[in-house]
């Protein structure tokens, strides 16, 4: 059964086989994960590092990278405060660590989450257009380099998952401005 991705996102949200879902992200630095998220699964918790390194008073959008230790202890420490709970979120990594996205999922299908992964692609050139546009800004390799090995990490983390979705947002069509 085909379904369009509007169709999916209302199927999934409505499935009522699992009371709580987990929605994990996987894609490269600026291919619209966030955003992606924030339009699909409107209104559900995210944890993200970028939100966590913004709260810091030392945090700098042209060198968030210095504060990535932290945010990523901050983040662990949250995750595993929300899988003990049972309301839905969704957790905004760019899924390159296999290691630690096989963990979590089993994590939370363990504590009786539905794992959803998304999957948000565009090609590399586009997310270092994006990634020079914005005010939070990963070096241009860090961007090159990400986007190199996420497909080798989809292939090794989807089976993990119950429900997969991929979100071209090149493809995907745009609202036009008003």
């Amino acid at each position: 059964m085909f379904l369009s991705p509007l169709s999916l996102i209302i199927f999934l949200m409505t499935n009522k086989t699992h009371t709580k879902k987990a929605v994990f992200t996987i894609g490269g630095p600026a291919s619209g994960k966030s955003t992606t998220l924030r339009t699909l699964f409107p209104g559900t918790p995210v944890l993200d590092c970028d939100s966590i390194k913004e709260s810091h008073p030392d945090y700098d959008p042209k060198n968030p990278q210095a504060l990535h230790v932290w945010s990523r202890e901050q983040l662990t420490a949250r995750f595993f405060s929300t899988v003990e709970g049972d309301d839905s979120f969704a957790y905004d990594g760019t899924g390159c660590n296999v290691a630690r996205m096989h963990e979590w999922m089993t994590t939370a299908r363990d504590r009786g989450f539905e794992i959803v992964l998304l999957y948000v692609t565009c090609s590399a050139a586009e997310a270092v257009r994006r990634n020079a546009s914005r005010e939070r800004v990963v070096p241009a390799e860090i961007v090159l380099t990400k986007h190199a090995v996420v497909d080798e990490c989809f292939t090794s983390i989807k089976d993990h998952a119950d429900d997969v979705i991929v979100f071209d947002t090149e493809k995907t069509p745009k609202k036009a401005a008003a």
